[in-house]
């Protein structure tokens, strides 16, 4: 989908030649922005051109000719058509909104804030600057869930009243970033970040 450009909205460099190659930049190569970065190498005519994180030895692991940025900004500054932001949920909103005050199409990891207010504000901004703003809610994607939505969809199992789900997570991802428990980083603490795509699958 790719809605209408609003008047006065920044758009990448008007002197790149207009092809099919999609330029992509990721914001936050942890865990998660790693798992972006494979992802986009499978996807034809999508290219990460350049990532942004603070931390260097996050840096250092990105692939060869994939520019290196400490900083977020200097990254919305590059020719891209879109980012993908894999950050701690408190920081979602300051940096996609300024994704998309710079033009960028966005991909942003769930949740997509930290509150409601914030997701509404995001919004406004996507629609008032023509861009997309999509959650990476993979959940619902899966082949299995696909599989039960069609068969509920076609009245297979009756008149749904109750649901019951459940998520597991390593304890080896224990000793992952400590942001993903605390509450105030995580947005809810675990229970937003690993519980969320239990209701996104219903």
């Amino acid at each position: 989908y790719d809605p209408p450009k609003a008047a006065g909205a920044a758009s990448p460099s008007k002197s790149r030649a207009v092809s099919s190659e999609i330029r992509a930049g990721i914001i936050g190569l942890g865990y998660i922005g790693g798992l972006h970065l494979r992802a986009a190498a499978l996807v034809p005519g999508v290219r990460v051109v350049a990532i942004a994180d603070p931390h260097a030895a996050a840096r250092e692991a990105a692939p060869a000719g994939v520019e290196r940025l400490a900083d977020y900004r200097d990254l919305l500054e590059r020719d891209l058509d879109f980012v993908t932001i894999c950050l701690p949920t408190a920081l979602h909103h300051p940096v996609a909104l300024a994704a998309l005050e710079a033009g960028r199409h966005v991909l942003i990891e769930k949740p997509v804030t930290a509150t409601y207010a914030e997701a509404e504000d995001l919004m406004a901004a996507a629609r008032a600057r023509g861009r997309v703003l999509y959650t990476g809610m993979t959940h619902r994607f899966y082949p299995e869930i696909r599989a039960v939505r069609e068969r509920l969809d076609q009245g297979e199992f009756g008149e749904v009243v109750m649901l019951r789900d459940c998520i597991l997570e390593s304890l080896g991802f224990l000793g992952g970033p400590a942001w993903y428990r605390d509450p105030a980083a995580a947005g809810g603490g675990t229970v937003l970040p690993s519980g969320l795509p239990l209701a996104a699958r219903v």
